[in-house]
């Protein structure tokens, strides 16, 4: 197979046609022969305008003294164009079928026909529709009631409410007794985080009041860890006005902290960003881990978050959380 090199020249610096035997421009493309580094050959690489990467790339005839190439002329380089332009037909409709699909469910209340455009993210580079969302998808035909959606949404929050209140309650203890005046306004930060709590889980927030709370969560958090909690925050305020339920965050940045502050003698990094996207809007919260694996835990919380997210976006967001170089990397997508 012949190696194709970097063009001299970028093909698409000149709109003029150049008729050359080593080199034809004309109407949108560039025909270029090249040298094959293996020394065995020649090649022909076909350029589209605008593109710095090769369309095609294949054998080309040696010439009539077996030494040079064959020249270009306008019929070889006619059908060049041709075959190229088929190479990139056939791939865009490979592409398209990879990340468009459709999927049809049938349940008790009749047929779910749903098309799919999938995004290629940092998790998958080709993401494949996973089984889970068929499940999702007969699980909202069959569509439970709002009622029994609420109960089930203040059951989760529930489950969470004393872990994370017994911890600051703790911090706040040690640092009334060693500064008094930095305990008063940790004290007002647990303040604030108990009215959440106690809020109703019925009601949804947005964005901005979740990340308000994270930061009251993580500045006693760091009273507790000093230097060893290093936090960096990327925010969008395009994304502030996303609804989320109540809490979704705080058991999210909780993790970071107990599987990546906690064990570690150095501590860690912990990474809170939002972006909108359109009208999505993109949550991460990453945290380095000791030893490149982090102490492990049951998925209680992520579980809880994940669920809640269901109950009130459906299929209108998505939850996702993986070990990326280094760091556990969760990330959240809800409607703008």
């Amino acid at each position: 197979m012949p190696v194709h090199s970097i063009p001299d020249s970028d093909p698409d610096e000149t709109s003029l046609a150049v008729h050359q035997p080593r080199l034809w421009s004309d109407n949108g493309w560039t025909a270029r022969v090249i040298k094959n580094e293996d020394d065995e050959g020649w090649a022909v690489a076909m350029y589209r305008a605008g593109q710095s990467e090769p369309a095609l790339v294949g054998p080309w005839t040696m010439g009539r003294d077996k030494k040079n190439p064959k020249p270009l002329d306008t019929g070889a380089f006619n059908t060049l164009v041709k075959t190229a332009s088929e190479v990139i037909r056939r791939h865009e409709q490979q592409l398209h079928a990879l990340l468009h699909k459709q999927v049809d469910v049938s349940t008790d209340q009749g047929r779910v026909c749903v098309t799919l455009d999938i995004v290629p993210d940092e998790f998958e580079p080709y993401a494949l529709l996973a089984g889970v969302l068929v499940a999702g998808l007969v699980w909202r035909a069959r569509a439970q009631t709002p009622a029994s959606t609420r109960a089930r949404l203040a059951e989760l929050q529930s489950r969470i409410r004393p872990h994370f209140l017994f911890n600051t309650l703790n911090s706040a203890i040690a640092l009334v007794r060693a500064e008094p005046a930095r305990a008063e306004t940790l004290l007002e930060d647990l303040s604030e985080l108990f009215r959440s709590v106690l809020a109703d889980p019925a009601q949804d927030v947005t964005l901005a009041q979740e990340l308000q709370l994270a930061e009251r969560y993580l500045a006693i958090e760091q009273v507790r860890f000093g230097p060893r909690l290093r936090l960096h925050w990327t925010l969008d305020p395009q994304a502030d006005a996303a609804r989320l339920p109540p809490l979704i965050l705080q058991p999210l940045v909780e993790n970071a902290v107990l599987h990546g502050v906690e064990p570690s003698a150095a501590g860690a990094d912990v990474r809170i960003s939002t972006q909108r996207r359109g009208e999505r809007v993109v949550i991460k919260i990453a945290n380095t881990v000791p030893e490149g694996t982090g102490q492990t835990g049951l998925g209680l919380a992520l579980d809880n978050v994940r669920e809640r997210l269901v109950l009130m976006h459906d299929l209108n967001a998505s939850f996702r959380s993986a070990l990326v170089d280094g760091q556990y990397l969760v990330r959240l997508e809800v409607p703008a």
